[in-house]
């Protein structure tokens, strides 16, 4: 590069020194006309190297700029550059250092999606269905989204905190058709897998990793949408193997003594009442009953008998039963 004029380049340089240090979140680095290096740190994962040179005929033309980050995905600093970039167009015959780490800083603060643009692209594209309906408040950092499957929806609202992912997202599921308990299953899972994201298990091995936070926007979209609204509708009764759900949720069974009102059972799989009261009430009892989708123990507090118990209950049952035929035979009833 071309020596610069002095005074145009001394004058900059001492500017800065002054003016950095009234700026929040940003720390000078480096000051001399080689280089500039500036670090702005808003959050531990809001944060950004930014390295400036000068070109020959600077002011006259614009700085070279070159941003890094650990945690803001490569994709998204370049589109920072070229935004910033387009704004330093305005700036050409003027300093245009602090126009430009005040630019980067207010984009980094104004942008809750900066820290989790991979997140959100992988919703738009992987997760997002044509009948689907996405709102996105960019400055607010606010997703609504209402997933439809058939007849079936969820509406939730999440919103990303300032202190993502340090902080899980904000949820809120603002309507959904599906059944009261199914609902409430639903909300129950969600707040545990956002506290799973940033809160380190109970029970740790001392071989386990350093646990660090965990994004949370994509599980739980994923979860909400994938495993439940696209799922349920659609899921069968792992023992008669028919829907178990009605195609109209104004059908949805609320009794839960009737045949046909949907379980959810711990592992999240659907019985209908009638199959798994049946299925829970007949041996082999050993080992507890498992899920005859994923094969792991069900829980529920309907049939949270010990195995020995239920063992006495049907031979109990069928010693009834055998003592009705043999009356009835005795009686000569058919």
């Amino acid at each position: 590069m071309a020596e610069l004029p002095s005074d145009v380049l001394l004058d900059e340089l001492k500017d800065i020194k002054v003016k950095i240090q009234d700026m929040d979140f940003v720390h000078l680095e480096s000051c001399h006309k080689e280089l500039v290096q500036i670090k702005i740190r808003h959050t531990e994962y809001k944060e950004i190297t930014v390295k400036i040179q000068f070109p020959d005929d600077y002011p006259n033309s614009l700085l070279i700029i070159e941003t890094k980050s650990k945690t803001i995905c490569m994709k998204m600093i370049k589109g920072l550059e070229n935004i910033c970039e387009q704004e330093l167009r305005k700036e050409i015959g003027r300093p245009q250092i602090i126009t430009t780490v005040k630019f980067l800083s207010d984009f980094i603060l104004n942008n809750p999606f900066i820290v989790c643009s991979e997140e959100l692209n992988y919703i738009k594209k992987d997760i997002f269905r044509d009948r689907d309906e996405l709102k996105i408040k960019q400055k607010a950092g606010v997703i609504i989204y209402k997933a439809i499957e058939g007849r079936y929806f969820i509406e939730i609202k999440v919103t990303v905190p300032f202190q993502y992912p340090s902080h899980h997202v904000d949820l809120d599921i603002k309507d959904t058709n599906l059944p009261g308990e199914l609902f409430q299953n639903i909300k129950g899972q969600s707040k545990e897998i956002l506290r799973k994201c940033i809160e380190p298990p109970i029970k740790r091995k001392e071989s386990d990793p350093l646990f660090k936070p965990q994004p949370s926007l994509r599980r739980i979209m994923e979860y909400l949408v994938i495993d439940c609204i696209r799922r349920l509708p659609t899921e069968k009764c792992h023992i008669c193997k028919e829907i178990a759900l009605p195609s109209n949720p104004k059908d949805v069974e609320i009794d839960e003594q009737n045949p046909f009102y949907v379980y959810r059972v711990y592992c999240s799989h659907l019985y209908h009442y009638k199959c798994l009261d049946t299925y829970m009430k007949t041996p082999p009892f050993g080992g507890g009953k498992k899920c005859l989708a994923c094969g792991q123990r069900i829980f529920h507090d309907k049939w949270n008998v010990p195995p020995r118990l239920a063992e006495d209950r049907w031979a109990h049952q069928e010693a009834k039963k055998r003592e009705i035929a043999e009356v009835a035979e005795f009686l000569g009833f058919d």
